[in-house]
């Protein structure tokens, strides 16, 4: 038996491949064919696991803020006449409230925070949340 298969190449449709195979029978051909596709995806899986174990060798770097800047950070009590653009930390995502003691940021449009959560925040990235203003590192 003979089947013929046509592959058209990505990239050039007037470039076709005419492939003539003989088998002995449809069964041959289709145990042909699942060794194929088998094969493939073997390889595609071991090439999946090595592109993991390349992902796991590359861990990102936390960089902490240093103390000494985390200390240095201006604090002051949330007024919302002060702030009416601002209602919630964005670390943490709760509303402030009015006389609360928040923690600016020395970045441009200085941001505002819970003193807690931007002190949690900088001790695993020396960055503004928002704006990624860098902070001193140690």
């Amino acid at each position: 038996m003979t089947h013929q298969l046509v592959w058209r190449l990505r990239g050039n449709a007037d470039l076709v491949i005419l492939c003539n195979y003989n088998y002995d029978s449809l069964e041959e051909y289709h145990h042909c064919i699942r060794r194929d596709v088998e094969a493939d995806i073997d390889e595609t899986d071991e090439e999946s696991d090595d592109e993991l174990m390349e992902i796991d060798d590359h861990q990102p770097v936390l960089i902490s803020a240093s103390g000494a800047s985390i200390g240095a950070l201006e604090r002051t009590k949330y007024k919302t006449e002060d702030w009416k653009e601002v209602m919630s930390c964005s670390v943490c995502c709760e509303e402030f409230m009015t006389g609360e003691e928040i923690t600016k940021m020395p970045c441009f449009s200085a941001h505002i925070f819970h003193m807690d959560c931007i002190q949690d925040w900088l001790k695993v990235s020396h960055t503004c949340p928002l704006c990624r203003y860098p902070m001193p590192t140690e």
